[in-house]
């Protein structure tokens, strides 16, 4: 019995496709580990600053819907509309259709980038005076008795700015945290989150923490 063997396909292509959810440099390896996975796929690169994935890859062997659930196993997302480079070979020319989908997709990612970037400034313009009011706080002898009013004030003040103005740490932590991953995103939501939660226990519960001789200290300006 005779077995002929199948040529590797030369039929390559490139797609281009929006990813979302990065905001580490650390995350660019993760994806491109996620994409070369998948079979069929020759080379995958990143691009942080553009948020978008090429990838080089055997149109017989591998699928944008498996490129898309390897993206989204990591952690991430995936835009709706990918760009697909025709054979090196070929002279097709992309359709008119074929642009403007390409176009209408590129403006739509701009303008959830651009709406990320505004919640950000109002986000960072909240948190931004009112840490460095706390900041400046600490450093002004107060009496205990006046101490004793204003600390409950600063509580919900920090709170509101750990869980509001850092959400977006919160939610890049947790989602690299499903995944078996750390980041930048991780230290600041950890280191931020202890001295949110020291200083909450100490203003809130002051005689079990000095019972258990804890130093009554405050750092809602390190959480802020």
């Amino acid at each position: 019995m005779t077995t002929t063997l199948v040529p590797p396909s030369t039929d390559t292509r490139e797609v281009t496709f929006a990813v979302t959810g990065m905001t580490c440099a650390s995350w660019v390896r993760r994806i491109e580990k996620a994409l070369s996975t998948v079979g069929g796929v020759q080379e995958a690169s990143v691009n942080l600053a553009t948020e978008k994935a090429r990838v080089v890859y055997d149109p017989a062997a591998a699928t944008f819907e498996a490129m898309q659930a390897a993206v989204q196993k990591a952690g991430y997302g995936v835009g709706d509309q990918p760009h697909v480079e025709p054979p090196a070979k070929s002279n097709r020319v992309e359709s008119g259709g074929g642009r403007h989908e390409q176009r209408d997709s590129t403006d739509q990612l701009e303008s959830d980038r651009q709406q990320e970037i505004d919640d950000l400034k109002r986000r960072c313009m909240v948190a931004l005076p009112v840490g460095l009011g706390l900041m400046a706080l600490m450093y002004i002898p107060l009496p205990l008795d006046a101490m004793d009013v204003l600390m409950p004030a600063i509580l919900v003040i920090a709170t509101v700015v750990q869980f509001w103005a850092g959400r977006t740490f919160y939610q890049a932590a947790w989602a690299a945290a499903k995944h078996g991953g750390t980041n930048m995103n991780t230290l600041v939501a950890l280191g931020t989150t202890v001295a949110w939660g020291y200083s909450a226990f100490t203003t809130l519960w002051p005689g079990i923490g000095e019972g258990w001789g804890f130093p009554m200290h405050i750092y809602f300006d390190r959480c802020t």
